[in-house]
C-alpha cells in the first residue's frame, strides 16, 4: 500500500540504517497490517447485517480477502480509522475461546470443502493451526501412528563391521616401503600409465580433480613425485578395482603404499599455506579413500575431519560457480558422506547432514559430457534422499540395521513408494533405463542398454530400495493383540510387499551386474554392491512364504557365483577356517583385528568378503559362498 503523507522523519524512522531494502521491507508489512485490519473491519460490517449475508464460504471468503486487499491500496482510508482498538482488540479475545471448535467437512472429486465457512481472522488462524488427522479405513490407527521394526537377521554386515572398527581403529604404525621395482627404471612411464587411467575410469565420472587444470600444471612439473595431487591419484588407482593396470596386485600394493607415504609428507608440509587451501583438500579428501582401502581407520577420521574443516573455511571465499567453488562443492560432499559413514560403524551415531540439502553438483564448460550427466544425476540423488519423508526413514532404517529398535510412521512406510515414484517420473528421459525401475519388465531394459550413465543410475537406485525393503519385512505394532484383525492383515501387507520388492529389488542389481561386468566399462562402479545384495537377501531367506525363501536361496547363491568371477576378489577369498572374525571369540573388543587383513593386496576388500561370510555363516546358509 502506498505511504501518504510520509515525512523525513518517517523514513529515517522506518530506514533506520537506509538501505533500501530494509525500507521495502518496512512497506510491505505496512501493507500486511493494513489489509488485514481491513479485512478484520469488513467481517465485522457482514456479521452486522445477518440478512445480507450468508455464511462465508471458502470460494468467497478467498476472492473477497483478494478483493478487500485490493481495495486497501486506494489510500482513501486512513491508518488511524481502521486500526482496532484496545476495546476491539479485548473483545476479540474474549471471543477466540468461544469460536467452535468443529467445523463440517464435504469431499468432492478429492477435495475438502467446509461447509461451516469462516467468519473471522481469529476463525482463521484457529483453523490454519488445526491438526487434521489423515483418514484411514482402519479404526484406531492413523498416518502417525508408529510401526516398530527390528532386524530380524542373526547378524549382518553393519553390525559385525560396527563390532569390528569399535576397539579396532587403531592400527600398528606402518614401516616405509622400500621403492617398488616397477619405479627404478621407468618411474614416469608408471604413472603416466596411472594418471590415464585415473582420468579415464574414475575422474570422469567423479570428478574431483579438473583435468584441463591438472594437466597443465603437470606438464611443468620437474620432479612429479614433489606434487601432493599427483602422489595422491598414483596410490588411490593402485589400491583400486581399475582393471586396466598391468601390474599384479601385490605390486599394485607395494606401489600404493610408496606412494602414499611421499604423499603424506607433503600434504603435512603444506597444512599451513593460505595459498594451498583447495590444493591440501582435494590431497586430504583423495588419500582418505586410500587409508579406507587399507583400513587405517584411525587416520581415514582425521583426515575426514581436515578435509570438513577446510570446507568450512575455504566454501566462502570462491566466487560462485567457479572452478574453484564447484570443485570446492564436490569435496564437501565426499566429505561430508564419509564423515556419516565413520559415525554411524565407529560411534553407532546415525545424524542427518544438514549440508546436503539443496547442494547443487555443478560443472564447467570444458568438462567432458559424461561428466555433466553424472554431475546430474549426482544433484537428483540428493535432491531424493534429503527429500524429509525419506531422511527420516533412512534415520530409522540405520536403527535397525544396527540391530536397534526403529519406530517408523505409517505415513512414512505407505509414502516411501509414491515419493520414490514421483521423484523417478521427475528424472530427464536421458538418465532413465526404463519407465518404472520397480518393475520386473525393467530387467530386458538392463540387458539391451549399453548407455553408462542409465545403468549407473539405475543400480543407485535399486541400492537404495533394497537397502530400505530388506529391514521393512517385520512391522509391529505397540500391543498388538489389542488391535483389530484389520489393522493386523494392513501389517501383512506391508510384510508381503517389502519381501517381494527385496526378492525383486535383488534380481534387478544380479542382472545389473552381469551386464556391466560383459561391457568392463565399470572400475568406478564395480561388483562389490553385491556384497550388500547378499546381506539384504539373508534377510529374506527365512521368510514364511516357501516361494520368496526359495527364489532368496536362488539369488543368494546366483549372487556368490557372480562375486565370486569378479576378478579383483581373486586373493582376498578368506576361507571361514581362517577367518579373523569367526576365530576371535571376542570381536568387539579385540584391538587389533583389522591388523590381520594386512597381508592381503586390498585389506578392505578382504574384510568385506570375511563380513559377508561371516554374516551368511551365522544365518545357517554357510553353503551360499562355497
Amino acid at each position: 500500500m502506498p505511504k501518504s503523507d510520509s515525512t523525513e522523519d518517517d523514513d529515517d524512522e522506518i530506514c533506520i540504517d537506509g538501505t533500501k531494502e530494509l525500507e521495502y521491507l518496512s512497506d510491505q508489512m505496512e501493507q500486511l497490517q493494513q489489509s488485514m485490519k481491513d479485512m478484520e473491519v469488513a467481517m465485522k460490517q457482514r456479521n452486522n447485517d445477518v440478512s445480507h449475508l450468508a455464511p462465508l464460504t471458502p470460494v468467497s471468503f478467498c476472492c473477497d480477502m483478494e478483493d478487500e486487499t485490493d481495495n486497501s491500496d486506494d489510500g482513501k482510508r486512513s491508518i488511524e480509522s481502521m486500526a482496532l482498538t484496545s476495546t476491539t482488540a479485548a473483545s476479540l479475545a474474549a471471543v477466540i475461546p468461544q469460536l467452535p471448535g468443529d467445523w463440517k467437512f464435504t469431499i468432492i472429486d478429492g477435495h475438502i470443502r467446509i461447509e461451516t465457512g469462516i467468519q473471522s481472522i481469529s476463525e482463521l488462524l484457529k483453523y490454519s493451526q488445526a491438526s487434521l488427522r489423515s483418514l484411514s479405513p482402519f479404526p484406531g490407527l492413523t498416518g502417525s501412528t508408529p510401526l516398530v521394526f527390528r532386524n530380524t537377521q542373526p547378524a549382518g554386515m553393519t553390525p559385525l563391521a560396527v563390532k569390528v572398527f569399535s576397539k579396532s581403529i587403531t592400527r600398528k604404525s606402518s614401516v616405509t616401503p622400500l621403492i617398488p621395482a616397477s619405479l627404478l627404471f621407468e618411474p614416469h612411464a608408471v604413472i603416466d600409465q596411472l594418471l590415464q587411467a585415473y582420468f579415464v575410469c574414475f575422474n570422469t565420472y567423479l570428478p574431483l580433480i579438473h583435468q584441463p587444470t591438472f594437466f597443465a600444471r603437470y606438464s611443468q612439473l620437474d620432479d612429479p613425485f614433489l606434487c601432493p595431487i599427483t602422489m595422491a591419484i598414483c596410490a588411490n588407482v593402485c589400491m583400486s578395482s581399475c582393471r586396466h593396470l598391468q601390474f599384479s596386485l601385490q605390486e599394485r600394493r607395494h606401489m600404493a603404499e610408496y606412494f602414499y607415504q611421499l604423499c603424506r609428507d607433503l600434504l603435512y608440509d603444506m597444512f599451513d599455506d593460505p595459498d594451498r587451501g583447495l590444493e591440501t583438500l582435494i590431497t586430504a579428501n583423495m588419500i582418505t579413500k586410500f587409508l579406507v582401502n587399507t583400513l587405517r581407520i584411525s587416520e581415514a577420521r582425521k583426515m575426514t575431519s581436515m578435509a570438513l574443516l577446510l570446507c568450512a573455511e575455504l566454501r566462502h571465499t570462491y566466487k560462485k560457480n567457479s572452478l574453484e567453488d564447484i570443485l570446492c562443492i564436490r569435496h564437501h560432499v565426499i566429505a561430508d558422506c564419509t564423515q556419516k559413514a565413520f559415525d554411524v560403524f565407529i560411534e553407532r551415531k546415525v545424524e542427518d547432514s544438514h549440508f546436503l540439502r539443496n547442494v547443487f553438483l555443478g560443472y564447467l564448460p570444458d568438462e567432458p559430457e559424461v561428466t555433466k550427466k553424472y554431475m546430474s544425476i549426482g544433484t537428483r540423488l540428493l535432491e531424493f534422499c534429503t527429500h524429509p519423508q525419506i531422511m527420516e526413514l533412512m534415520r530409522q532404517i540405520r536403527r535397525i540395521e544396527l540391530h536397534d529398535v526403529a519406530e517408523i510412521e505409517l505415513e512414512i512406510v505407505i509414502r516411501f513408494e509414491e515419493v520414490t515414484t514421483q521423484w523417478w517420473n521427475s528424472v530427464p528421459e536421458e538418465f532413465k533405463l526404463c519407465p518404472n525401475p520397480f518393475s520386473k519388465e525393467s530387467k530386458a531394459s538392463i540387458e539391451s542398454c549399453d548407455d553408462v550413465i542409465k545403468l549407473s543410475l539405475f543400480v543407485y537406485v535399486q541400492m537404495i530400495q533394497i537397502g530400505i525393503h530388506s529391514y521393512l519385512i517385520q512391522p509391529n505394532l505397540p500391543n498388538m493383540s489389542e488391535h483389530p484383525e484389520a489393522i493386523l492383515d494392513m501389517l501383512a501387507i506391508i510384510q508381503d510387499r517389502a519381501l517381494n520388492l527385496t526378492l525383486l529389488n535383488g534380481d534387478l542389481l544380479l542382472a545389473a551386474a552381469k551386464k556391466m561386468e560383459r561391457m568392463e566399462m565399470f572400475c568406478h562402479l564395480s561388483n562389490e554392491y553385491l556384497f550388500k545384495v547378499i546381506d539384504s537377501l539373508c534377510s529374506i531367506v527365512s521368510s514364511d512364504n516357501p516361494r520368496i525363501a526359495t527364489q532368496a536361496k536362488q539369488r543368494l547363491h546366483e549372487c556368490s557365483i557372480e562375486l565370486n568371477n569378479f576378478f579383483f576378489l581373486e586373493g582376498h577369498r578368506i576361507p571361514p577356517s581362517s577367518s579373523p572374525i569367526a576365530s576371535t571369540d571376542d570381536v568387539e573388543n579385540s584391538s587389533h583385528i583389522l591388523d590381520m587383513y594386512d597381508s592381503y593386496p586390498l585389506p578392505r576388500l578382504a574384510l568385506m568378503y570375511d563380513l559377508v561370510q561371516t554374516s551368511v555363516h551365522q544365518s545357517g546358509l554357510g553353503a551360499i559362498l562355497s
